[in-house]
């Protein structure tokens, strides 16, 4: 399912694994530096071309995984053995035992990563309407050296570092391969770590805020935000804040403005996804432990905040509203897991699964059409037209 900011899922697609890192991998450089590579883009997410053991597949490229995954049938094709197992945590904190493996070869555009750790991961749990290979998680990534592109969709990888343009931000990692920074908001500085397998541009834990919330004027959404690879999330509760605010790094005021979103129970202090860096061009000094942030010239215009203020997803065979905006009067009376029996005049049996109902829904916001919705005890119907959700002055509080 598709990762947007007006109320469709917000999928997290990757994994904090708390597993110890394989500590074996080394990086062979090409011989001719650097190599470039050519991705696309999916839900807004990067994806590349990646051989294992000589066997090519799509990978999706997310320093938020700690090691790297593929899926069994690819680990078949690629002759890649699971003989271990290890504990891991996904992004909803969520532990399960997961088997893993030590991969001969990984080659990305003659750039060679030998004995490199991989766990075995059911990628259509997260990416059920794309098919995808894997994951080349923070433990690959962090050995090399960026430039992304992301207008031109290409990338350069090397063993040297860039040379940096725009404004620096310096990073650590963590020991299971994390990269973090620290950003201020509204005056407030939070930890975040940088996680390019998240759509998310500025994600923040209200609980570090203090006082800089105060009077804030956000749009509350409550529900299910997030699908990783366990399942789904609890109910929770973000505010997105609707104004653009400044974000900071060591007192400069980095160029481009971001809208934030606040929501309690985070692991760390805040996160940094992969739409927070795409008004940029993106450099990755691993070595260096450095991300350059350069303005690019055309910056993509931002998404539209309207929306239809509810969401649903398919749970045992019913489809259950898991996300909505409370405090939206089109809809109000339309409660958490409430179930839908029909969609404008279809069944919501005739749809196939998420991905048929995600193109339904994206026709329908395209031509900006109503939704028509009603809910299983046939007595109550909505008409819903696509619109924006007026926002409120909330002090937003550290138990939220």
């Amino acid at each position: 399912m598709g990762i947007k900011r007006h109320f469709l899922l917000f999928i997290v697609s990757s994994l904090f694994l708390n597993a110890c890192s394989f500590k074996r991998i080394r990086f062979i450089p090409a011989t001719a530096e650097p190599v470039e590579s050519k991705f696309e883009t999916y839900s807004e997410l990067i994806f590349i071309e990646v051989e294992v053991n000589g066997v090519g597949g799509t990978f999706l490229f997310d320093n938020g995984f700690t090691e790297s995954g593929i899926n069994a049938s690819f680990a078949k094709r690629a002759h890649v053995t699971f003989k271990g197992k290890t504990s891991t945590r996904d992004a909803n904190n969520r532990s399960a035992s997961t088997p893993t493996a030590v991969v001969d070869l990984v080659e990305i555009e003659g750039q060679k990563f030998v004995n490199a750790g991989f766990y075995r991961i059911d990628t259509d749990r997260f990416f059920p309407c794309k098919k995808i290979d894997g994951v080349i998680g923070a433990s690959i990534i962090n050995m090399a050296n960026w430039k992304i592109n992301f207008e031109a969709k290409n990338m350069w990888i090397s063993s040297k570092t860039f040379e940096g343009k725009g404004i620096p931000l310096d990073i650590s990692f963590s020991n299971n391969n994390s990269s973090f920074t620290t950003i201020s908001v509204l005056g407030q500085p939070y930890s975040c770590k940088i996680d390019l397998g998240n759509a998310n541009t500025v994600k923040l834990d209200p609980k570090y805020a203090e006082k800089s919330l105060e009077g804030i004027v956000a749009e509350k959404r409550i529900g299910i935000m997030s699908l990783s690879a366990h399942g789904l999330g609890n109910v929770d509760s973000t505010y997105q804040i609707k104004e653009l605010l400044e974000i900071q790094h060591r007192g400069k005021t980095l160029p481009v403005k971001e809208k934030v979103l606040f929501r309690g129970k985070l692991k760390y202090q805040g996160y940094l996804g992969i739409n927070y860096f795409k008004p940029y061009d993106l450099i990755i000094n691993s070595t260096e432990k450095r991300y350059w942030l350069s303005k690019r010239t055309k910056i993509p215009n931002p998404k539209s905040d309207s929306s239809y203020g509810v969401v649903l997803y398919p749970l045992e065979d019913k489809w259950k509203v898991i996300q909505l905006n409370s405090k939206d009067s089109l809809i109000k009376g339309i409660k958490l897991m409430d179930e839908v029996s029909i969609v404008d005049s279809i069944p919501m049996g005739q749809f196939k699964g998420i991905c048929e109902y995600k193109e339904f829904l994206r026709a329908k916001m395209k031509n900006k059409e109503v939704l028509k919705l009603t809910l299983k005890d046939g007595n109550h119907a909505y008409t819903i037209p696509l619109h924006q959700i007026e926002s409120q002055k909330l002090t937003i509080r550290k138990t939220d």
